[in-house]
This record gives C-alpha cells, sequence and structure tokens, in this order.
C-alpha cells in the first residue's frame, strides 16, 4: 500500500492552501516571539529594539531563502552567552561599542555560511564531533541558570568594584549567598515560581486548545499583573517600558547625516 505525502506547495500557491493554519501559527508565534526578542536582546547586552528588528527581517524574508518548503525561526536563548560575551569582550566595558562590534562579526559569519553553502561544504560539519557540540550547549545551560537563578530570588549580583558580576564561575560561587537569603525579596520569589509552575505545568494540561497558547504567554499575563499585585519594587510604567525598548540606546544602523 502507498503512502502519501502532502508536502506543501511553494509560493503563493502553498499560502492558499494552508492559509488557516498559516495563520493561526504564525499569530501564536508572534505572541511568543515578540517578548522573547525582546528579552533576548537586552540579555545579550543589545538595545531590546534590535530584538524586534531581527525577528522581523529574520520572519519576513529568511523565508524566501532558505531553500526549504518548511523552516523554523525564532530567537535563540541559547546565543545569549556567546553574544553577550563578544559584546562584553569587544567593546572592552563600552557596551555602545561592543554591539556593534559584535553585529560586524555577525554578518562575517553569515558571509562564511553563505560561502560555505555556495561551495557545498556544508559536510564539514561532520568533523566536529556531537560530544564536543553537547559539552558547548550545557555549558552555555550552566551559564544560564547561574545567572537566572540569582534574578529568580530576586539578587543582582556586583563585584567587589561594584560592577555587575558576569564571570560563570564567580555566579556559581555567589549562589551560596543568594540561597542563603532566599526570603530576603518573597515577592520576588513567589513571582518566579509561579512563572516556573507554568512554565512546566501548562504542556501537561490536557486540554488540546488550552495547549495551543504558549506558556510564556500565559506567564507574561500572570506574572505581570502579580508583581504589581505584590508590589514588587523597580517595576517600570507601562509608558516608561515602552520608551526604553524603543529609545534607550537606540541608535540607527545606517546614519546619512554629516558632522
Amino acid at each position: 500500500m502507498k503512502k502519501h505525502h502532502n508536502i506543501p506547495k511553494d509560493g503563493f500557491e502553498g499560502l492558499k492552501q494552508n492559509f488557516s493554519s498559516d495563520a493561526v501559527s504564525g499569530f501564536l508565534v508572534f505572541l511568543l516571539a515578540l517578548p522573547l526578542s525582546l528579552g533576548i536582546a537586552g540579555a545579550s547586552d543589545f538595545t531590546p529594539i534590535y530584538g524586534l528588528i531581527t525577528a522581523m527581517i529574520g520572519g519576513l524574508f529568511v523565508s524566501f531563502i532558505a531553500g526549504s518548503p518548511l523552516t523554523i525561526k525564532g530567537p535563540a536563548a541559547g546565543l545569549i552567552v556567546i553574544v553577550a560575551g563578544a559584546v562584553a569582550e569587544l567593546g572592552k566595558g563600552d557596551n555602545d561599542l561592543g554591539w556593534k562590534l559584535a553585529l560586524g562579526a555577525v554578518v562575517v559569519a553569515g558571509v562564511i555560511q553563505v560561502l560555505f553553502g555556495i561551495l557545498k561544504l556544508g559536510s564539514l560539519a561532520d568533523f566536529f564531533p556531537l560530544s564536543a557540540v553537547h559539552g558547548m550547549l550545557a555549558a552555555i545551560g550552566i551559564i544560564i541558570i547561574s545567572k537566572q537563578l540569582h534574578i529568580l530570588l530576586g539578587f543582582n549580583p556586583v563585584t567587589p568594584e561594584g560592577k555587575p558580576m558576569v564571570e560563570p564561575l564567580e555566579l556559581l560561587m555567589e549562589l551560596k549567598n543568594t540561597f542563603a537569603n532566599f526570603f530576603k525579596h518573597k515577592d520576588v520569589v513567589i513571582v518566579g515560581l509561579v512563572s516556573l509552575g507554568i512554565v512546566f505545568g501548562w504542556p501537561m494540561i490536557p486540554i488540546k486548545a488550552v495547549k495551543k497558547i504558549p506558556s510564556a504567554l500565559v506567564v507574561l499575563i500572570v506574572a505581570i499583573p502579580l508583581a504589581m499585585f505584590l508590589h514588587v519594587e523597580n517595576i517600570p510604567d507601562v509608558k516608561d517600558a515602552a520608551g526604553a525598548v524603543i529609545t534607550k540606546g537606540y541608535q540607527p544602523l545606517l546614519n546619512f547625516k554629516k558632522d
């Protein structure tokens, strides 16, 4: 018995064929990618608005040049460590300079990838052992956890010089002091634990219609009002937050003004 596989058509034919499904999935991805792209850009020491611009460019243009009928695009949390490290290293403490140089490095890496594709050199990736890749991913996970655990409990560790602590080993060593003051910021802990409960518990709900709603979106809907109800300190006003996303540190990538 022959098996029939329905491969989506390309171009506008495929758009008409799967419009209803694509519209729903696209909207859900938008709800998830919007806060995620802003957050990841901020965590990577870029101006948050650039995360939104990047997500828009990826969604609008990558599909046309990807060379495959199905593509998955979105902000990658695993790159936070690499990008933030590049900004800090290249900028030598100057974030405005660091993100520009890091952006240049990303462009060069993209050109190299395109050349690899044109020259059919993708098989060179097989020379990298999977154990090295898995080790790198595990290290990225540990670094992210070491940084976010402090934030989860309402702390922002600093060095003796008063600068934000960024070294992974220092952050891991500082965890003992953070956990020793576990209940110092009870309101932040409550918001954090409730958010984690939603993230891990939402996929376990047996109702299919509910599962279609991204857990990250539910976290935003629940955590923001909860933080306001608990009077968590340093919550920015909506107008201030919007202004920070749009204008804080924003510089046009292309500037045609004469000095």
